[in-house]
């Protein structure tokens, strides 16, 4: 039994590394910081930069402490999910946001500072047309997300809830979704950790819990004009509230951004958080699902038995094929659509070996061609990039996304454009 295990194990590993991606490093100049940065990249197993096949992206915000080669739990997940056909190729890019130190945290927050810079805009703008000028990126909110995790997390979440016209979903691990919280949770530990009564001087080092703070209040509440630290720290000498300082932080609280937000465009949500987070972060985890759950937002959030950092490698995977269903929504496969009938066509039908399929378009625009089998598997990509107008003709040889040949029966064949979504079934004979 025990060498049935190890070699089950090896053939694991094995079928993980026979189908890994390419990772590579690259800098670029980021206007919104006036710096350079350095950026981690996912090439999925098969990217050919001469080949026209476009992906989808996940942009990924490592943690405190962390930076762009940070987190290879993601790099492992995204080979198996891959490999194992649960989730469709991506690229996954990683940016660099540490370079803030506050005691025991290195990290900016991921948010637009006077003090810190324009981190949130380094993302959102520079980041996403870096990569997307670099790399075989679909240039579109739909089959673009965000994740990330503890500091990466709210800042994956605040991006999303900042941006919907950018990403289309996002994943949070173990972060601060619900700001009045950390009132109820945080606040009586920050308070002990100061050395002696009140009144107080605030400084980032006094514990772990206020140098997170310090973390906040440079990106909520910068001042430029208040050295040493040019914060305005939300706590007064004697730790009570200060109102004002307060309200410049609740304008990034995730449960007040999502308010804003029209309820039909809001990004697809997932959220998980450990119950044994050693941050008490699980609470604020538990109140943000409460609120949208009351406005109505669908999302899904989990709770799972851990701490802060375990288990991202089981995590991730969860969150990965949340974002690939968000980005590849096959939920409606087999139900009629609305589209422009006649513009698809495949001959022969039925075919054995091969069939071509042609389309006509009556201007330039994204399209993406994929086949499904009758339970609404994705099993082959055909093409997803930018057409000019006119018609285009290619082959199937009915074989799947590995190369490997499918099985004789009656696929559908989707095609996606500016015109619609047009479905077509389509038999192969062995």
């Amino acid at each position: 039994m025990k060498k049935f295990v190890i070699t089950l194990i090896l053939i694991v590993a094995w079928s993980s590394l026979a189908w890994a991606g390419t990772v590579e490093t690259f800098q670029f100049f980021s206007t919104s910081l006036d710096e350079n940065r350095m950026v981690q990249a996912y090439l999925p197993d098969g990217y050919d930069p001469a080949d026209p096949m476009d992906y989808p992206v996940i942009y990924f915000l490592h943690g405190a402490n962390g930076n762009h080669l940070s987190y290879p739990e993601i790099i492992t997940a995204l080979n198996i999910e891959i490999a194992a056909e649960r989730i469709e190729p991506v690229i996954v890019i990683k940016p660099d946001g540490s370079g803030c130190n506050w005691g025991f945290f290195n990290g900016c927050n991921w948010t637009n500072s006077e003090l810190q810079g324009d981190q949130e805009d380094y993302v959102v703008f520079d980041l996403v047309a870096e990569a997307e000028s670099r790399y075989n990126i679909i240039s579109a909110p739909g089959k673009r997300a965000i994740m990330g995790h503890s500091m990466g997390g709210f800042g994956a979440m605040q991006a999303a809830l900042d941006h919907p016209e950018v990403f289309g979903a996002v994943a949070s691990h173990s972060t601060y979704l619900y700001f009045d919280d950390l009132l109820v949770h945080h606040l009586p530990v920050v308070l002990n950790e100061q050395s002696g009564p009140a009144p107080w001087q605030w400084v980032p080092n006094a514990g772990v819990f206020t140098s997170g703070w310090f973390m906040f209040a440079g990106g909520y509440s910068p001042n430029l004009d208040n050295p040493p630290y040019y914060v305005d720290f939300p706590l007064d000498e004697n730790g009570d509230l200060v109102d004002e300082t307060w309200l410049r932080w609740k304008e990034h609280d995730p449960a007040v951004l999502v308010e804003a937000l029209n309820p039909g465009n809001v990004p697809a949500i997932y959220f998980d958080c450990g119950n044994n987070d050693g941050f008490v972060l699980h609470p604020l985890n538990v109140s943000f699902d409460a609120h949208l759950t009351m406005l109505e937002i669908d999302h899904q959030w989990e709770s799972y038995y851990g701490d802060h950092g375990s288990f991202l490698s089981q995590r991730f995977p969860i969150s990965l094929n949340f974002l690939d269903d968000a980005m590849n929504d096959v939920s409606g496969v087999n139900d009629p659509v609305p589209g422009h009938r006649g513009i698809l066509k495949i001959s022969p039908n039925p075919f054995n070996p091969r069939t071509t399929i042609s389309f006509d378009i009556d201007h330039p625009q994204m399209v993406e061609l994929c086949i499904f089998d009758m339970t609404g598997r994705r099993i082959a990509v055909l093409a997803r990039r930018t057409f000019e107008s006119g018609q285009h003709t290619m082959d199937w040889s009915g074989r799947d996304l590995q190369g490997r040949a499918v099985a004789s029966g009656t696929y559908l064949l989707r095609m996606v454009s500016d015109e619609g979504v047009v479905d077509e079934k389509m038999m192969l004979i062995r």
